[in-house]
């Protein structure tokens, strides 16, 4: 995500998906009353099965990382799953 000028004035830290991933990185952006507002770059798989992708298709990259940490769910059902309670997390901070 790249921001040009005057934005970056209002921007005081970045975030990205602690999973370590990939899948999405956000930016706080203060407005008036310092409201905060996040933005949010997000990337997610097809939704292909597991056992049709190709080795070096990056849902079956995925997979492979999801089980290493146990995670046994679809990356694009994952993807969106985890997005949701970023998102929550946020709101409950006070962040639109």
């Amino acid at each position: 995500m790249v921001m040009i000028n005057p934005i970056p004035s209002a921007t005081t830290s970045k975030g990205q998906n602690p999973w370590g991933i990939g899948r999405w990185t956000n930016i706080p952006i203060f407005g008036k009353e310092l409201q905060q507002t996040s933005l949010f770059n997000v990337y997610s798989v097809c939704n292909t099965s597991i056992e049709s992708a190709g080795s070096t298709n990056v849902v079956k990259q995925q997979w492979r990382l999801m089980q290493r940490i146990n995670r046994q769910q679809h990356p694009h059902k994952e993807a969106i799953d985890n997005l949701i309670v970023e998102i929550k997390r946020k709101q409950r901070n006070g962040t639109r």
